[in-house]
């Protein structure tokens, strides 16, 4: 998994007050809007990106976080906003002629950096033809990072899982 880097993707520097990430955000997020660039396949990716930037950037808590330990050992915990509610929210005015949507539903509690369910991770497991006909369990050892927000540290954490191999399993198949 790549290091996104938010910095770049705003196209601010690491020492960029709030309120240039939030000028940067606004400039970007016009720029790359899916409906100002239905032409554009990765405009939905890089709005998103964007929306991702600002999010963590602008919350000095997860800029902190970022800043110590990189996307990668943060990606246990996920944004919980869509990138349409916080664009909504960021260009909300109380004047009723903006070409903006006035009556977003934006809900602050949702923008917290919550735990997300472990990401789905597969493992090729080989296994001998007399294993399958017969059917055994084997065991495998998996290692993660984890971020212990107590020590506000990312660690590793390691975990044996017993996989069941029934009689007769055909190549490729999913527990």
């Amino acid at each position: 998994m790549v290091n996104k880097d938010y910095y770049a993707i705003l196209g601010v520097s690491r020492i960029a007050t709030t309120d240039e990430i939030k000028r940067a955000y606004k400039q970007k997020a016009l720029q790359y809007h899916p409906d100002k660039n239905r032409d554009d396949v990765d405009a939905e990716k890089k709005f998103t990106d964007i929306r991702e930037a600002y999010e963590l950037l602008s919350d000095h808590y997860k800029r902190s976080l970022y800043d110590r330990f990189g996307s990668n050992d943060i990606r246990n915990y996920y944004f919980n906003t869509d990138s349409h509610t916080n664009f909504r929210h960021s260009f909300s005015t109380d004047n009723s002629h903006s070409s903006f949507d006035n009556n977003s539903t934006y809900d602050p509690l949702n923008t917290y950096l919550i735990r997300s369910k472990d990401p789905t991770t597969f493992f090729d497991l080989y296994v001998t033809l007399e294993e399958i006909n017969k059917g055994t369990t084997r065991k495998l050892k998996i290692t993660r990072k984890r971020f212990k927000s107590e020590l506000n540290i990312a660690v590793k954490d390691e975990k044996v899982l017993e996989i069941q191999i029934k009689p007769g399993w055909k190549e490729g198949k999913k527990k």
